[in-house]
């Protein structure tokens, strides 16, 4: 199926062709995008379906919905909910939709929310210490780096953003912040790069913030809490024969998504973890994608924050 990628500087959808190409939306039928962003995957599975079928697009961010609901707006079969994915058994049981054919999650944080300044998410611009994708929540980033214990915050950087450094990095904010609050993303990345060596001749070279505040934002959000609830949600609400695509972007993310896919594609009297839930206990998946998939070289060339990537598809047999 010809599929057209659209530049709305807003996000670019990553593996568009891929993720419609799976979940066939041109069948009619209703899907849901757990994390609705710019409208890319949205606008692009309405188009398919040509005024079949429904689609309910969800996100924390009320930036976004309010974006994504005057980019959609005219499409009659679209319904924008606030909420976060990791809700989504309440959302669909609110909705009262019965019948649900496909769903994508395409994880991590929209390129508006890294490029506007005052969300505090890139170590690149100046801006207050926030990183909240719901505005309406209380814990922002400020509050982890000028609150934690030392060995809270090592915690945080070691295991959700895999950075080696976590125990140097921690002592120094704690240091630092003695002396006075850490408020701006631009005050915290010089204090991380005061502890972690700079490369910039490697071929594998990072910024020394990148990993440290990655994991302040899955800390901020709840990312992978709400990740695998999400995913267990839809998994216990979506029809037989439907089909669930992820697109996540770092190993922690992708590493919750193949167990619990590939713990549901075994033989249920296995899985020990599900064996007290009365609906993913007789629950059955197929993976669709055996390995997993990445975009290709052109799509990485024309759109550099899909070169990590990586897609898992699976269809519920029972």
């Amino acid at each position: 199926m010809n599929v057209t990628i659209k530049n709305d500087n807003y996000h670019i959808p990553v593996m568009l062709k891929e993720t419609v190409n799976f979940l066939e939306p041109w069948r009619g039928g209703n899907y849901i995008d757990c994390t609705l962003g710019g409208g890319g995957h949205s606008e692009e599975i309405l188009l398919t379906m040509n005024g079949q079928g429904n689609l309910i697009g969800i996100d924390r961010d009320s930036e976004a919905i309010e974006r994504a609901s005057k980019k959609l707006g005219n499409f009659q079969n679209f319904q924008a909910v606030k909420g976060a994915f990791g809700d989504i058994e309440n959302i669909i049981n609110s909705l009262d939709i019965k019948n649900i054919n496909g769903c994508i999650f395409d994880l991590g944080v929209s390129s508006h929310q890294l490029d506007e300044a005052q969300r505090g998410f890139s170590f690149r611009l100046e801006s207050d210490l926030d990183m909240r994708m719901d505005h309406d929540q209380n814990l922002t980033a400020y509050d982890i780096i000028n609150k934690y214990t030392e060995q809270e915050l090592s915690k945080i950087f070691w295991e959700y953003g895999e950075e080696r450094k976590s125990r140097k990095v921690a002592y120094e904010i704690v240091k630092e912040r003695k002396k006075t609050p850490i408020k701006t993303t631009l005050q915290l990345a010089s204090i991380i790069e005061k502890c972690i060596p700079i490369n910039k001749n490697s071929k594998h070279y990072i910024h020394p913030a990148t990993r440290t505040f990655m994991a302040l934002r899955i800390a901020v959000n709840n990312e992978l809490l709400q990740l695998s609830t999400g995913l267990e949600g839809i998994l216990r609400k979506i029809n037989v024969g439907g089909v669930v695509v992820v697109i996540s972007y770092h190993s922690l993310e992708d590493r919750i998504v193949k167990n619990i896919f590939r713990n549901l594609s075994t033989d249920p009297d296995i899985r020990e973890q599900y064996k007290k839930d009365d609906i993913l206990s007789k629950r059955l998946v197929k993976r669709l994608t055996k390995k997993v998939l990445i975009p290709s070289e052109e799509e990485q060339a024309k759109n550099p924050r899909a070169r990590s990537a990586k897609m898992r598809v699976i269809s519920v047999i029972s």
